[in-house]
């Protein structure tokens, strides 16, 4: 038997159930799609001589082309809270690049400084809660002296890049 394909691999991967995390709010049931039953196709009735005789070719019909001057519809410019992928209270999983000796340092400082009597209203519960703070305050920040105090606009939507392709010998 063949071991399984790098694509059967990663379906298998993608219809795994998500991890459960205890702290978020339940989410409502997802309805399931259930695919129509599709007929099975009938047979093609044997065509009559009339029918299999070659007809002129037709020119093939051309594109519509835009007129000079006419411009595509511009989307409307949404500020960084109108994502329609950021739900309001929704927390989700990010995924940073962090150089060890810090994340190290910072997990250990919130660690020990959250379970001291002394900082309790100084130090958040968490390098999660912490992270989040940070980022509201740094954002609020930026957007106060960038940008008039009003959220930014959306970043240009990533594209992912490709691997570049590795050396001999590495």
């Amino acid at each position: 038997m063949n071991p399984p394909s790098k694509a059967d691999r990663l379906r298998q991967r993608l219809n795994r159930p998500a991890p459960v995390d205890p702290d978020a709010p339940e989410a409502p049931p997802v309805p399931t799609i259930v695919p129509a039953p599709v007929a099975p196709a009938a047979k093609p009735e044997p065509a009559t001589p009339e029918e299999t005789a070659v007809e002129p070719s037709r020119p093939t019909p051309r594109r519509a082309t835009r007129r000079p001057g006419s411009a595509r519809p511009t989307p409307p410019v949404l500020n960084a809270l109108e994502d329609p992928d950021i739900e309001p209270g929704r927390k989700d999983y990010r995924s940073f690049y962090v150089d060890d000796a810090p994340f190290a340092r910072y997990r250990a400082a919130i660690y020990w400084a959250s379970r001291n009597p002394e900082t309790a209203d100084e130090v958040a519960e968490n390098m999660s809660a912490d992270v989040e703070a940070h980022m509201l305050e740094v954002a609020a920040e930026l957007e106060q002296r960038l940008n008039g105090g009003k959220p930014f606009r959306m970043p240009p939507a990533t594209k992912r890049r490709g691997r570049k392709p590795r050396k001999p010998g590495q």
